[in-house]
Parts: C-alpha cells; structure tokens; sequence
C-alpha cells in the first residue's frame, strides 16, 4: 500500500467519523434510551450532547459568545427535549472564554455542566454567588477562596505600594462594618490617584490601570477597566482615554463616563455582562434643560434596574437623569426652575425612589471665602424633595454646620446635628 493510498483511507476514516458524530448530534437523544429510563436520565443525556456543540461552538468561532438555545438547529431540538422532560430549558451562563449550563432534575437536585469540565449532579443551586450565575462560570465555587468574602458587602477598596517591588500595588478590601482589612491581590500599573479607580463587588474587583503613561506632557497612554474575581484571574472590560464607572449590584452591567475631548466630549456608556456596549450617549443625546455639558453618574438602584446621574455645569446640577435597564430609556428631571436654593454643594439621592435631600450650603473655593461666610453665622437649609412627584418640605435648619446627608434606607435620613456631635436619624413619610 503506497504513502498516498494510506493518507487518503486516513482521510476518508476521519471524515466517515465527522459524518456519524453530526447525524449522532442531529438525532433526537430519545432514540438512544432504553425502557424505564427516567425524565432526569434523559435530560442529562441532552445536556450531554449541548457540552460537545459548546465545544465546537468555541472551536468555530473562537469563543462561547453566541451559545444558546437558539444558537442552531441541534441545540434547539435538544433544549426542546430537556424541556420536554423537565419542564425547563437550560440555563446557559456564557462569555469569551468560559460557559456554564445547568437544569434542575425533577427529584431536586441540579445537573451543571461547565467549561473547566465539571459534568455532574450537585445538591446547591448553581445560579448562587460564585458558580453559575452570569459573573462567575462555575458549577461550584472554591469555598475556601470564596466564604470569607460574603461578609464583605459594605466596602472600601485601600491601595498600598508593595514594600518589594515599588512599580506594582497591594489591594486590599477592608470590610466597613468591621473595620477588617484583608489582601486582595497585587497588580502592576494602577491608577493610585484617580479619584473613582476601583470598586468591589460580590468578591469581585473593579479597577481602571494606566497603562503606557510615562508622566506630563505624555499623552500617548490608555486606562483600562479590569475586573478581577476571586481566584485571581482578570478581564479587561473597556479601554479609553479616560474612563469613569459605576458597576450594577448584580454586576450585570456598568455604567461607563468616556472622556473624548477631541470629538464628541464625555459619553455616557453602558456594557452588558458580556462587556459588549449595548448604548452609547453624548451629552447633546440627553435631557438637558440647562447649559451644563459634563455628564455625572451616581448610584445604581439596589435591583440593578436603574442608574441615575444628571448633566452639569461645574457644580450646578441642571438636571437629573434615570436610566432604565436594559432598555436604557432615559428620564430627564429639571432642578434649576423648581429648586432655585438648590447649592449643589452637599446632595444624596437615593436611586431606588428618586428622593434627594440636599441644603442651600454654599460652594466655596477658596478656604478664606468659607471663613468670611461662617463668621457670619448665616443660617442655611436642609430639604427633602421628590423628582417624581416634585413633593419638597424643610427638614431642619443649621448654623455655619454642613449635614452630610445620607439615606439609611428608602424612607429614613441621616444627617449631622446642628447643634451637637452626633447625627440624627429622620424619617420621611
């Protein structure tokens, strides 16, 4: 047998294998099983079958981004068959390089499925914290890596140089309700002194790096939004000369202010959970009753369905915005001719009702114009209004003594007591 006659049965051998993978891949599961297998059997046997197309899925088109039941006809007829028995699709978790899929079996327990080649059945539901749940792609999380960051939710991120090396940074996370500080990770080129650089959610960390800056008058430099998760491992969300952001608690989508003096100004940005932009805005694109042209983002509602923020002229807010996700419906609301005592100095709102308490506390830039204006002791006020429905009452008034106002829930105030050291709590009906 010639070198050539061998190469073509060898071809001819793989391509009679490809021809009975597909038409096993394109034949309904059922036709394989035997009496008495169960609905959960046969489930399992489909998500089988979906592991292998997610492989060739990635094979394909060099990722796991379009996976889905709708992706072609072979997964579709087996997410049908999976509901058919189980009354309930798979769920499919995916990004660039990783996917998960899980489905819960009629006698309770879930069958998952992942792309670090996990494949069984398990007693907790994948879609919690840490393993399936569109953030993470795993069907189980390492608990020793990840338990001790339940407890921290009420966080700040503290940045230190690290002792041995002085071009990389030492994160840490210290936990507020305890004061705990605990390592996070060491990274190189970040950006120390942006005044908005990091953010930390559900154990997962937000950071802008710098990279390519080599000091004034350099401008050929980029800053990079990375996430990190809890196994260390980091991707890069978004590059741009200059970015601020704002990531929703369910870390589904960020809010993303891009600086582009050159052409369009800022503009405001939101990116999916797969880091893909789904709108863009500049700043003529928005509600705008006033002059201001700088866009500001505030605070995500705590159900991730909604951000606010508002368009201003340095310090004057000329008007409030809501974004509605994802649809990103935007609602404009005006402050300049309904709040004229509005300072703009000191403010919170609440994202979840639309509520803003805030006073008539001057700005000052310049620290003898603030001392002229206390030794006055000129009374000033703090409001309560609503932008949705223009509700306004007084809440207090003070005596040269900012109120630093914060919202403890949707309904109840905290704010400095004019005339003693400790902060007052308030109730608004």
């Amino acid at each position: 047998m010639t070198t050539k006659t061998k190469i073509l049965i060898g071809i001819l051998g793989m391509v009679i294998i490809a021809i009975i993978i597909l038409i096993v891949l394109l034949l309904p599961s059922s036709i394989f099983y035997g009496p008495g297998v169960s609905p959960d059997a046969k489930a399992m046997s489909a998500m089988a079958q979906i592991q292998v197309i997610a492989e060739l899925v990635k094979t394909e088109e060099k990722s796991y981004n379009n996976l889905s039941c709708n992706y072609d006809d072979r997964i579709r007829t087996l997410c049908e068959e999976v509901k058919e028995q189980i009354e309930m699709e798979p769920v499919i978790q995916k990004t660039e390089d990783q996917y998960c899929t899980y489905i819960k079996l009629k006698k309770g327990w879930f069958y998952c499925i992942d792309s670090k080649g996990f494949k069984k059945e398990i007693d907790v539901d994948p879609s919690n914290f840490g393993c399936c749940d569109g953030i993470t792609f795993v069907c189980q999380r390492v608990e020793d890596e990840t338990a001790d960051w339940r407890d921290f939710k009420n966080t700040e991120v503290i940045i230190k140089e690290n002792e041995a090396d002085k071009s990389k940074t030492d994160i840490f996370i210290k936990n507020l309700n305890t004061n705990e500080e605990k390592f996070y990770i060491t990274l190189s080129n970040i950006y120390v002194e942006h005044y908005h650089g990091s953010e930390f959610h559900n154990g997962n960390l937000y950071i802008i790096r710098r990279i390519g800056y080599e000091g004034y008058p350099d401008e050929d430099w980029t800053d990079e939004l990375w996430r990190y998760d809890r196994q260390g491992e980091g991707t890069k969300i978004y590059s741009n000369q200059g970015i601020d952001f704002c990531v929703a608690p369910n870390e589904k989508y960020i809010a993303l202010l891009l600086s582009d003096e050159k052409t369009t100004g800022e503009r405001l940005a939101f990116t999916d959970s797969q880091n893909k932009i789904i709108k863009e805005f500049t700043v003529d694109q928005l509600p705008n009753d006033g002059l201001g042209d700088m866009i500001n983002i505030f605070k995500w509602a705590d159900d991730s369905s909604e951000i606010w923020g508002s368009i201003s002229s340095a310090y004057v807010q000329d008007t409030f915005l809501k974004i509605k996700i994802p649809s990103c419906e935007v609602t404009g609301y005006s402050v300049n001719s309904k709040l004229p005592e509005f300072a703009h100095r000191e403010y919170n709102i609440n994202p979840n009702t639309g509520k803003i308490v805030y006073s008539d506390y001057p700005v000052f830039f310049e620290v003898e114009e603030r001392q002229q204006w206390e030794a006055k002791k000129e009374k000033f006020t703090l409001f309560f209004y609503d932008l949705n429905t223009d509700q306004k009452e007084i809440i207090t008034t003070s005596i040269t003594k900012s109120f630093q106002p914060e919202w403890l829930n949707d309904n109840t105030i905290e704010y400095n007591n004019p005339s003693n050291n400790d902060r007052i709590i308030y109730n608004i009906e």
